[in-house]
């Protein structure tokens, strides 16, 4: 709102504490073909008696002040037109799209515009068009991820899939390719002709990251040029995954990441096939992120496999992830050597100190409960009273047991990796 501190009788409008913002979209009424001018600017506080008390400044008793601005420039010639602008200044001059105009990443009916061919992670990615001219034609992407110190320290790298083909010549015993973040495993160097191919190690080096060339002995000769095809990355060892708008904008887009934390899934999880109507609870102190069914080969008291403990079960335990089966523990209560439906099943993906601790429990309720929640809104002169009452409605349902053929299914989200 309005600084309390005003400057020749105006308050300085302090806008709303919104958090940091990288992209700013125009929609009051713009024109086509009406230039707009736009400007970023920096400002502080001010200051006045009570900020130290409300936390505003860490000092006290200063002068009262109105906030400072960072200036503008705009210059303009005799007739009204700008001829020059300080770096924080710009221009836009908005125009209607040609007819027939088909914006860029769009894609026919039913066709996905990500599609995710290699790993596990459950987590979302999206495109945002800034400048819809810098787009390239026909260009893929891919999207890569990669560890750096530890497991938990990931990272990811955008390669544009377009091979570049560029002439180089070697200049002070060196030269530069026209990206940095160059994919090493692509890089082909030969003279202009093709005929013959230079190695890296043998004939020269090479700096992947800022994309320049040293030769190595005579054969890549001082003021000759060759021919050089690459990939590269736009966009290299990025840790901006939780849905930040801090990734650089690449070929007119910015891409956004949102990573999925370890933890069930909830909505997931349950029963894939069959009738069972038991109830679920699903211990997950540490949880391994993988999807695992339990798949029943029998029926309740049948012998399908034993658990780690050669108590028998009618069911195994796959890792549909990684496509295993991993071992299990029943908890035999009764110690009748057999699993009940109501003793609890602990995954085992693999044994150890900090070894993954899931457990699977189900319940057999007969009576299903409901509950509606009624709100009642008294409206009076000074207030507004609101009364909130729960209705519990119980039904006696009969218990449909697991037989063979059924399948649980314990889904989780999986972090990008």
């Amino acid at each position: 709102g309005p600084h309390p501190i005003g400057f020749n009788g105006v308050q300085f409008d302090m806008g709303k504490d919104s958090g940091l913002k990288h992209m700013f979209v125009d929609s009051a009424n713009v024109i086509n073909g009406q230039k707009y001018y736009y400007a970023v600017t920096a400002f502080d506080k001010g200051y006045d008696l009570d900020f130290f008390d409300l936390g505003f400044s860490d000092r006290d008793n200063l002068q009262e002040i109105a906030p400072s601005e960072c200036s503008v420039v705009m210059d303009l010639d005799l007739k009204g037109n700008v001829v020059r602008m300080s770096e924080n200044a710009g221009v836009a001059l908005p125009n209607a799209t040609v007819a027939g105009y088909v914006p860029p990443n769009t894609v026919a009916p039913g066709q996905d515009f990500i599609d995710h061919y290699e790993g596990y992670g459950t987590g979302d990615i999206s495109l945002s068009v800034i400048d819809p001219y810098a787009v390239k034609e026909n260009v893929t992407y891919t999207v890569l991820f990669d560890t750096l110190d530890s497991a938990d320290d990931v990272v990811f790298n955008v390669l544009n899939d377009e091979e570049i083909v560029e002439t180089i010549t070697i200049i002070d015993s060196m030269a530069h390719t026209t990206h940095g973040h160059i994919d090493s495993l692509s890089v082909l160097l030969t003279n202009e002709s093709g005929s013959i191919t230079y190695h890296p190690g043998l004939d020269y080096t090479m700096n992947y990251e800022l994309g320049m060339i040293t030769p190595l002995g005579n054969l890549l000769a001082e003021s000759q040029s060759y021919i050089i095809s690459y990939k590269y990355y736009p966009l290299y060892n990025s840790s901006s995954m939780d849905g930040e708008p801090d990734n650089p904008i690449f070929d007119g887009m910015k891409i956004f990441l949102y990573d999925d934390a370890v933890g069930v899934n909830h909505d997931s999880t349950g029963w894939l096939i069959g009738e069972a109507n038991y109830r679920q609870e699903i211990t997950d102190s540490r949880l391994y992120p993988a999807d695992f069914h339990l798949i029943f080969d029998g029926n309740i008291g049948d012998s399908v496999t034993v658990d780690n403990y050669n108590t028998r079960s009618p069911f195994y335990v796959k890792n549909v992830t990684h496509d295993d089966y991993p071992g299990f523990r029943i908890f035999d209560y009764d110690n009748d050597d057999e699993w009940d439906p109501d003793e609890p099943i602990l995954i085992m993906p693999y044994e150890g100190g900090n070894s993954p601790y899931m457990f699977i429990r189900f319940f057999l309720d007969s009576l299903d409960i409901t509950a509606t929640i009624l709100l009642d809104t008294v409206i009076t002169e000074n207030d507004t009273l609101i009364t909130e009452s729960i209705i519990y409605d119980t039904t006696y349902v009969e218990i449909i047991h697991v037989e063979k053929g059924d399948i649980f299914r314990l889904a989780t989200f999986i972090p990008f990796s």
